[in-house]
C-alpha cells in the first residue's frame, strides 16, 4: 500500500521530524521517503528507526559533516557523489528515483514472464 503525508511545515516544522515521524507511523509504513528536504533530519530518521522504519532521504539540500543514519541518502551533493548536475533541485532527484524504480520493476516484470514461459 502506497499513501502520502504531506506535514504543515508552520506546524511541524521543516524536514522530517521526529512529530512526523509519529504522524507517519500512524499509518503504519515499513518505508518512508522523504522528498526535497531530509539530508539534516538527523533526530527524525533516528526516531523512525527506532520504530523500525526504514527511511529513503531524497534531497538536494548541501549537507553538513553529521548526516542522518537513513537506510539510503539519494543527494547529488554529498561528498564523492559522481552525478554531473550539482544543481538539480529535489523534484529532480525524486525523478531520478523514480526512473530508476521503474527500471528495477520493469526488470523484475520482464523475468517473470521469462520464466513463467519456461
Amino acid at each position: 500500500m502506497l499513501n502520502f503525508l504531506v506535514p504543515n511545515r508552520f506546524e511541524y516544522g521543516y524536514g522530517l521530524t521526529p512529530e512526523i515521524v509519529q504522524l507517519a507511523a500512524k499509518q503504519h509504513p515499513n518505508v518512508i521517503v522523504t522528498v526535497d528536504n531530509g539530508i539534516a533530519s538527523i533526530d527524525g530518521v533516528l526516531a523512525a528507526n527506532l520504530l523500525g522504519l526504514q527511511v529513503l532521504i531524497t534531497d538536494h539540500h548541501l549537507p553538513s559533516d553529521t548526516i542522518p543514519q537513513a537506510a539510503c541518502i539519494v543527494n547529488q551533493n554529498q561528498n564523492g557523489c559522481q552525478f554531473p548536475s550539482k544543481n538539480l533541485a529535489g523534484v529532480g532527484v525524486i525523478f531520478y528515483v523514480l526512473l530508476a524504480l521503474r527500471a528495477e520493476c520493469e526488470s523484475a516484470l520482464h523475468l517473470l514472464i521469462y520464466q513463467s514461459r519456461t
